[in-house]
C-alpha cells in the first residue's frame, strides 16, 4: 500500500510491465491489500512475480476470497497458465482434493466459488473436463455445488448436453 499511496502506478500497461502491484503483495501474503489496491484501481489481469495470471495464482494458493475479490473487479476468469489451465480448473481440482478434509463452511466457500464461474460462463475446455470427470462422481461434492444455485441441467447444458456427460460418467449424480 505504501508504494500506491505515493503514486506508483497501479497500471501494468502503463508500467510496461504485466507485473503489478498486486503481484507483489500476493507474493508477500499481504491479502487484505488486495481489496484497497483494487478500488485505487491495480489492474486485476496482472500476472504474478512466478509469470501466472494472478487470479490463476491466488487459485493454486486456494485464497477463495480472494479470488472472489479478483471476480468482482472483473478479473479475467479464462485466461490461461503455461500449462493451458484456466481457474476453473485449478477451483475444480481443489474441490476433488480438499474435499474429504474441509468441514461444511470450506467446502461450501469452493463449491461457491466454482458455482459461480459456472454461471459467469466460464470456459470449459479440456483441462476443466479433465478436472470435473474427477470430481464427477462424487455425490456428496456435487451437491454442495448444486445448493449453490447450480443445477444438474446447467452442468450438463455446460458440458454440451446429456449424451456427452454420459459417455463420461458424469450422469452418477442422478442416479440416486
Amino acid at each position: 500500500m505504501l508504494l500506491a499511496e505515493h503514486g506508483a502506478s497501479l497500471d501494468p500497461v502503463k508500467s510496461l510491465s504485466r507485473v503489478g502491484v498486486l503481484s507483489y503483495a500476493a507474493a508477500h501474503g499481504h491479502w487484505g491489500d488486495f481489496e484497497p489496491l483494487l478500488q485505487r484501481r491495480a489492474h486485476p489481469d496482472a500476472e504474478s512475480l512466478e509469470g501466472d495470471p494472478i487470479i490463476i495464482y491466488v487459485a493454486k494458493l486456494e485464497r477463495w476470497d480472494t479470488l472472489n475479490l479478483l471476480l468482482d473487479y472483473k478479473a479475467n476468469m479464462d485466461v490461461e497458465d503455461r500449462e493451458g489451465k484456466r481457474v476453473l480448473a485449478y477451483t475444480l481440482t481443489s474441490l476433488l482434493m480438499l474435499w474429504p478434509t474441509l468441514g461444511e463452511r470450506e467446502r461450501f466457500e469452493i463449491a461457491g466459488v466454482v458455482s459461480r464461474l459456472l454461471r459467469m460462463g466460464a470456459k470449459v475446455g479440456e483441462k476443466e473436463l479433465e478436472a470435473l470427470v474427477w470430481t464427477s462422481c462424487s455425490e456428496e461434492m456435487w451437491h454442495g455445488v448444486l445448493n449453490t444455485e447450480v443445477t444438474v441441467e446447467d452442468l450438463l447444458t455446460l458440458l454440451n448436453g446429456p449424451s456427452l456427460a454420459e459417455e463420461l460418467g458424469l450422469l452418477c449424480i442422478l442416479e440416486e
